[in-house]
């Protein structure tokens, strides 16, 4: 069973044998995954780059800027858990990063969250199969530093919501029968990165501080798209993005 598959030997691949030496640059760095955002950030932004995540169908800069007197290292991240996990994993060889701070939109599984809200979660619904190969089976994973992120947000009077949240791969198969599932559970959002990535920061004894926007709406009885491919849906992007930038300098 793939939820069996997790155990503590070490894989046969490692970064090292791809990439040769690493080098440091930042022990801190914020994930997006948004392109048109990290345009955006290019074009405002003084950042450099430091270096590539390597994959035969494209490679993802990596960069770096100052912030309060603060290095902080910079990708947009491939989506889903798998390939968001293994940047992780990538990006933390190549460049020592042990702190990720990552950013996205999610689908809001109550139709009382308004859109756009900043939502926290506590603990993620494991509906895929890499965190299985990282941490011990269960079906939720807890993460580990969602209080933090709630002072955080309280201490800056930013609005937001804190509960459980479905990580799922099969981004078409999120069915009815399904959804009311994980309400029952206390799920209130739904995305494709989060378990895998707190699982892969367990095992290697990392940080992730992990926040998302609330965009489209599944509790309904068609699929709400809301502000997904708006302006509106860039403006959280960044203001999620100014989020992290303050919250990263706020990191030891």
């Amino acid at each position: 069973m793939i939820t069996d598959s997790f155990n503590l030997e070490s894989g046969k691949i490692s970064p090292e044998d791809i990439y040769g030496e690493g080098k440091f640059v930042s022990d801190i760095c914020i994930v997006t995954f948004s392109y048109k955002l990290l345009d955006r950030i290019i074009k405002e932004s003084d950042v450099r780059k430091v270096g590539e995540i390597h994959s035969t169908n494209g490679h993802i800069n990596v960069y770096s800027l100052i912030y309060q007197n603060r290095k902080i290292c910079l990708y947009n991240s491939y989506m889903g858990a798998a390939l968001a996990g293994t940047c992780m994993i990538e990006a933390s060889y190549l460049f020592g990063v042990k702190k990720f701070i990552m950013f996205g939109s999610c689908g809001r599984l109550s139709k009382s969250i308004p859109n756009n809200c900043v939502i926290v979660p506590t603990a993620a619904y494991r509906d895929e199969g890499f965190s299985y190969h990282y941490a011990p089976k269960n079906d939720y994973i807890d993460i580990k530093n969602h209080t933090f992120v709630e002072t955080f947000l309280s201490s800056k009077k930013i609005p937001y919501i804190s509960g459980r949240n479905w990580t799922t791969d099969a981004f078409y198969k999120e069915t009815e029968s399904e959804i009311k599932k994980r309400q029952r559970e206390g799920c209130i959002s739904v995305e494709m990165e989060c378990a895998g990535c707190q699982a892969v920061s367990d095992f290697y004894k990392w940080d992730l501080y992990d926040y998302f926007f609330g965009g489209d709406l599944l509790d309904a009885e068609i699929w709400d798209k809301s502000n997904l491919g708006t302006d509106s849906e860039k403006r959280c992007h960044f203001d999620l993005f100014s989020i992290a930038l303050d919250m990263a300098v706020s990191i030891k």
